[in-house]
């Protein structure tokens, strides 16, 4: 019985799928983010404004300077829609903020807590992870065949549908929290400020649990995470100085829908 090398290369790599590991290459991995980034801007209203496209790719370098993964160029975009409160990381370090959350945090530590989760998440490979879990088999054939634009389509719509790669897991969820700790307080954030975003979360599911059930959908409950969290805080040691950026990110946040 022959067997086609396109055939072995599939039942080869879907054993992998299964497991939800890594397959791609970096190079990979970034044609894969450059390709879904195009697919979810064809399909949201990206925020044009340049102070604040400014601000917030400023913090997000910044996180990126002190993180475990440098080996890739990050992109840090806002999506205009004030009714949603989440941000998500795309394979390749494409991530996005929506002005939803933008205009929920507080203070600059809490936006850069975001940023540091999701920067987390690109540094631990969540989404090509989660890419290879989902779409395994049939990315893999798209991968050896060339380009499917359905495909694409397909992940774009699961991601800003709140499903797809964006649910990560607990475990991978817990990883990037951590590392949204370490980077926030290197960068000399106050890292309570993680907890106090977790909070507020905590206060939407109070007052409307249809909003964060799709939320909820893609993380792990805010309890169980603030536990973790201050965990981790606790085992940092002493630092003076630390910063939350509240006054600033107040009257930052009044210019937000200056054109």
């Amino acid at each position: 019985m022959k067997y086609s090398f396109l055939g072995i290369l599939v039942l080869i790599f879907s054993v992998f799928a299964a497991c939800g590991a890594n397959i791609f290459s970096t190079a990979q991995e970034i044609d894969m983010g450059a390709d879904f980034a195009g697919e979810i801007e064809k399909n949201t209203k990206i925020l044009d404004n340049i102070e604040w496209n400014g601000y917030i790719n400023d913090i997000g370098q910044r996180i990126v300077a002190v993180s475990d993964r440098q080996d890739i160029e990050y992109h840090f975009k806002i999506i205009d829609d004030d009714s949603t409160v989440n941000a998500f990381a795309l394979p390749g370090g494409y991530i996005y903020v929506y002005s939803g959350l933008l205009l929920k945090a507080d203070n600059e530590a809490e936006v850069a807590a975001v940023l540091a989760h999701e920067v987390g998440h690109v540094v631990g490979k969540h989404g090509v992870k989660q890419l290879t879990k989902m779409y395994g088999y049939q990315f893999i054939v798209a991968l050896a065949l060339g380009e499917d634009p359905s495909l694409l389509e397909q992940i774009a719509a699961d991601v800003l549908g709140g499903v797809g790669m964006l649910y990560y897991g607990r475990d991978n969820e817990y990883e990037s929290d951590e590392f949204a700790v370490k980077y926030i307080y290197i960068l000399g954030y106050d890292p309570n400020a993680i907890v106090t975003f977790f909070n507020k979360l905590s206060e939407f599911q109070t007052k409307d649990p249809s909003y964060i059930e799709k939320l909820m959908s893609t993380h792990p409950q805010p309890a169980d995470r603030i536990k973790k969290v201050q965990e981790k805080i606790a085992l940092l040691p002493p630092k003076e100085d630390l910063v939350l950026n509240t006054e600033l990110y107040r009257q930052r946040l009044k210019r937000l829908y200056i054109k």
